[in-house]
């Protein structure tokens, strides 16, 4: 889909289209279906627009992945395993002391979407822990929650970078539960996106 995108015009290369020279890059069929990675925010941004779409508010992106009773991660409040999600497991293609190498989830980088149907969360949303971590709309501003409204809180005015969500397949299970937040300024191996549509 993003590829599409580049052909239509409205989106650009990611920063670095050959990230595992032993298994491909870009647009290697393999990857097809995985989530493309090595987009900024402005990037994401943009492939929103074209498909119709825009990235998930913070508190959209939550709701999505914790459901109704607030879990910590979107499968419920068990830990992580292998069947549920794609994280830094003993697949992970770099040695990494905070590898679960007792886990596999079959994947040393990322998986196709939709891989894991058993670490949906409440309302069907796949892949909302591990694989990427994902952009989402708002800035990110550490103590905007301390005042913000509870209910379905708007992004920040100000901000620095803007915040990512769910973890990712380098990151340990810890990283990938449903209230872990971070901010990024540009791009990495491990960053992605998905958008939602307003009904």
């Amino acid at each position: 889909m993003y590829t599409l995108c580049m052909e239509a015009g409205a989106c650009t290369l990611p920063v670095k289209t050959s990230w595992d020279p032993r298994i491909g890059g870009f647009r290697v069929p393999y990857y097809a279906n995985h989530p493309v990675v090595y987009i900024n925010w402005h990037q994401a941004d943009e492939y929103c627009q074209w498909a119709g779409r825009r990235l998930p508010t913070e508190a959209e992106w939550e709701k999505a992945a914790r459901g109704i009773d607030g879990s910590m991660y979107p499968w419920g409040n068990q830990e992580s395993k292998g069947d549920l999600l794609n994280f830094a497991d003993k697949n992970f293609a770099q040695e990494a002391y905070w590898a679960d190498t007792g886990i596999d989830d079959g994947y040393p980088y990322t998986s196709a979407v939709g891989n894991y149907p058993k670490g949906a969360s409440f309302y069907g949303a796949m892949d909302m822990a591990g694989n990427v971590i994902e952009w989402v709309a708002d800035r990110y501003d550490r103590g905007y929650y301390s005042g913000s409204p509870s209910q379905n809180p708007q992004w920040p005015e100000k901000g620095s970078g803007h915040v990512l969500r769910g973890g990712a397949f380098g990151l340990e299970s810890e990283a990938t539960c449903c209230v872990a937040r971070t901010r990024f300024f540009y791009w990495n191996i491990n960053l992605g996106f998905r958008c939602v549509v307003s009904l």
